[in-house]
């Protein structure tokens, strides 16, 4: 039993010149009422919709042995989808040093080491802990598909200089990657647009052409081909129309080809891939996270031990970057003793930072950075949500939190309609407020979500200049900011006006009821806030106006996110502070700044890159927020 992978590569000059033909072509399949009442189409139902047409485009012609291809096992393609988009994170969170030793190998000296890398990871433990035969064997497939996936990805890597600096994110660039457009196509001698949304299988870097490569993972047979070329077309113009910056990436169909089914191995429990004379690069492995979190609740009790603090360990929990230890404190042992010790524990332990501590139900958590923190990125599947649950707020991710769960801002909730962000250079503020502006034009089109940019700096939010979801261009003066404010509360009143001739009391009750004339969510972006506040002549007035709207503007569905770098009473007033009523704060300068953002001190104690404080009820959390490459 055996695959093979077979790739048929479309330029982004070839998708350009096939484009035309193929939206004129799906134009007249398209059923009309699609347009009346859908509001969005995803593009495994338009080619569903419109496949029963698509096989005379002249253009497009299958290769031979294409109509060749057998049969998989059932819920094969579903299992290999699920390995590759595994296999591909894990590979992401590499660091350079995996790879520089990979560089300057050939192709097949880097599968020898990428694939028994992945086996042992995914496809060993999904075969021996299953105790269906049929879906082992399944999943041992799914593991030999990976050999060929593996050698792929290792020809591409072979291209790269043995002494270029190599960086994993911009390589393997996503993977499930969702995405949104509106497309207009050619109907009679008018455009209709239409709303399109899908998942791209991944997107991959290729160094030695320099281009990006969107990937469609295809398993077994597939009747259409003219189908499956329309569906590349079709991920090309969303991930076009939604990167922001210029990009026309080539498109990959990459199609795994079963050979000698009927060949499959039996399952030994000490299956292990077959070892090629090839594997002799070495690569040195990450710790294990079980083993260093059992060696530091070990190390924290035998130092507070130290300390003739009574304590025993009760329990930990491994988070994406941090580790949380669970003590219980015994006899008279009191939590403020505990926490009194956080320099000593720091010292103690050689930490990289001292530990946050803090007191829980029945425990003290104390929370210590892991020495090889997982990378959390905005595709990552916890941030996955419905289409119908995103509808009915107006949502994107904070992060995970201690315990690896995702938590969520709805701008939506009163709790969390506006908010204050404070943070230092190189806390991670900048790249959060990027990733939720990323992640709502994604997911929301602009007849949902509108944005308005200040950003004083003119370089940090450029990559979403063309936006189709931007109000007016990125503003960057005193001038233009003053007027964007008068021009929102202009819009609050105005839409107050109409709510009470029409007896409405909200947007979320407007736009149910007048679905025709649905209004879209205002969201002003206000970077380095404080810049414009150090200016006499306009703090009144700009302090004026977020008052006001941060007062009235929820119900009205327009909503503010203040960011500033250093915090103080002068700028951030308590007006302007019980208006803005979600609090983010990353790292800050002093406990005094982090009083100023969320009422308590803590997130001077933060370690940057993304770790922040959330305060968007009673409760404060700590969260990690994602990454996102701009």
């Amino acid at each position: 039993m055996s695959f093979e992978l077979r790739v048929i590569e479309f330029s982004a000059e070839t998708i350009q010149k096939m484009k035309p033909a193929v939206f004129h072509k799906i134009a007249e399949s398209l059923p009309r009422a699609i347009f009346k009442y859908e509001k969005t189409v995803t593009v495994t139902n338009l080619i569903q919709k419109t496949e029963p047409y698509l096989y005379d485009l002249a253009q497009i012609t299958p290769p031979p042995w294409w109509k060749n291809i057998p049969e998989p096992p059932k819920h094969f393609g579903q299992r290999l989808h699920a390995l590759l988009s595994a296999s591909f994170e894990q590979l992401r969170k590499q660091d350079s040093s995996f790879y520089q030793k990979l560089l300057g190998h050939s192709p097949d000296e880097i599968e020898g080491v990428l694939f028994p890398f992945l086996y042992d990871r995914f496809v060993l433990p999904s075969v021996k802990h299953c105790n269906d035969e049929k879906t082992a064997q399944s999943n041992l497939l799914a593991g030999m598909a990976l050999k060929e996936w593996a050698k792929h990805v290792g020809s591409i890597l072979s291209h790269y200089p043995p002494d270029a600096p190599f960086n994993a994110k911009r390589f393997f660039i996503a993977s499930e990657l969702s995405a949104h457009a509106s497309i207009e196509l050619p109907i009679k001698s008018a455009q209709k647009t239409i709303q399109v949304k899908g998942k791209i299988d991944a997107l991959l870097f290729d160094y030695h052409q320099d281009r990006m490569l969107i990937y469609e993972y295809k398993s077994g047979q597939q009747k259409n081909y003219i189908a499956q070329i329309i569906q590349c077309i079709l991920y090309h113009e969303l991930l076009v129309a939604y990167c922001g910056k210029p990009l026309d990436p080539s498109a990959v169909l990459a199609v795994f080809c079963p050979i000698d089914l009927n060949l499959v191995p039996e399952i030994q429990d000490d299956q292990q891939p077959q070892e090629t004379e090839t594997k002799t690069i070495e690569i040195e492995q990450q710790s294990d996270p079980k083993k260093e979190a059992n060696a530091l609740i070990q190390s924290v009790v035998e130092a507070l031990r130290g300390y003739s603090l009574s304590v025993i360990a009760k329990d930990f929990v491994i988070g994406p970057r941090f580790i949380q230890l669970q003590i219980e404190p015994q006899g008279k042992t009191t939590v403020n003793q505990i926490k009194n010790r956080r320099e000593d524990l720091f010292v103690k332990m050689n930490l990289k930072a001292p530990p946050l501590i803090s007191s829980s139900q029945g425990f003290v958590a104390i929370e210590v950075e892991r020495a090889h923190p997982d990378i959390i990125r905005l595709e990552d599947s916890r941030f996955k949500d419905t289409a119908e649950n995103l509808s009915k707020r107006c949502c994107f991710p904070l992060g995970l939190d201690v315990l690896g769960q995702a938590q969520w801002i709805d701008l939506a909730d009163p709790n969390s309609c506006h908010v204050l962000i404070g943070g230092t250079t190189g806390s991670g503020k900048s790249v959060f407020i990027q990733s939720a502006i990323f992640f709502l034009q994604t997911n929301y089109t602009p007849s949902d979500v509108q944005f308005l940019i200040i950003d004083p700096k003119q370089v940090t939010y450029n990559a979403f200049e063309n936006s189709k979801h931007l109000l007016k261009p990125i503003i960057c003066t005193k001038e233009e900011a003053i007027e964007a404010l008068e021009s929102f509360v202009e819009e609050m009143d105005k839409r107050y006006s109409t709510f009470k001739k029409n007896k409405v009391t909200d947007i979320v009750t407007w736009n149910a009821t007048y679905l025709e004339n649905r209004l879209p969510r205002w969201i002003m972006i206000f970077d380095e806030y404080a810049d414009y506040m150090a200016d006499k002549d306009f703090k009144g007035i700009i302090e004026s106006s977020i008052e006001r709207l941060g007062f009235m503007a929820r119900a009205a569905g327009i909503h503010l996110m203040i960011a500033l770098q250093r915090p103080d009473a002068k700028t951030v007033s308590s007006r302007i502070k019980s208006n803005l009523p979600g609090r983010i704060s990353f790292r800050v300068a002093s406990h005094t700044e982090s009083k100023i953002i969320l009422d308590e001190t803590g997130a001077e104690n933060l370690l940057g890159k993304g770790d922040m404080l959330a305060k968007l009820t009673s409760k404060t959390i700590r969260v990690q927020s994602p990454f996102i490459d701009m």
